[in-house]
């Protein structure tokens, strides 16, 4: 398994997601209960193993609205400098109001697009999400989509 975070506007690969359990006449320990994970690739043939904090498994307290895929592939069609959209008021054509968490599962096909490079919401819109479509994963990946 695979998930993704954004920090500092790029997307963190997080593989391999796995609760600490104590092992059969194991002593106490406080890491045990915690979920951990190995973020990105290797570095010297060693996972870089980091704990996921609870609140990535938690939504976001409050509801976003944002455009949709096709508003921003449309802009950043229109100016490739384009970085940033919005802001958005409600009634606003081609917006959608969502809750996300803060980390999403990544299908594993796409897993090697976001190690290649640092992803981020417009690397996302202009190379991942096209090719989702190509593959005619679009609606399977709508969670993925609407979390970017």
């Amino acid at each position: 398994m695979a998930l993704t975070y954004i920090h500092e506007g790029v997307a963190k690969v997080l593989l391999c997601p796995q609760r600490l359990d104590q092992a059969l006449g194991a002593p106490p320990c406080p890491l045990y209960g915690k979920p951990f994970a190995f973020e990105g690739n290797l570095f010297n043939n060693q996972g870089l193993n980091v704990e996921l904090p609870n609140e990535f498994f938690s939504l976001v307290g409050n509801q976003l609205l944002v455009p949709t895929a096709q508003v921003i592939q449309t802009a950043v069609a229109a100016d490739p400098a384009t970085e940033m959209l919005g802001p958005y008021v409600a009634g606003d054509a081609g917006t959608a109001i969502v809750r996300v968490r803060k980390m999403i599962p990544i299908p594993f096909k796409y897993v090697n697009l976001f190690l290649a490079t640092e992803v981020t919401p417009k690397i996302f819109f202009n190379t991942i999400y096209p090719q989702m479509v190509i593959d005619g994963l679009e609606l399977a990946c709508t969670s993925l989509i609407t979390f970017f």
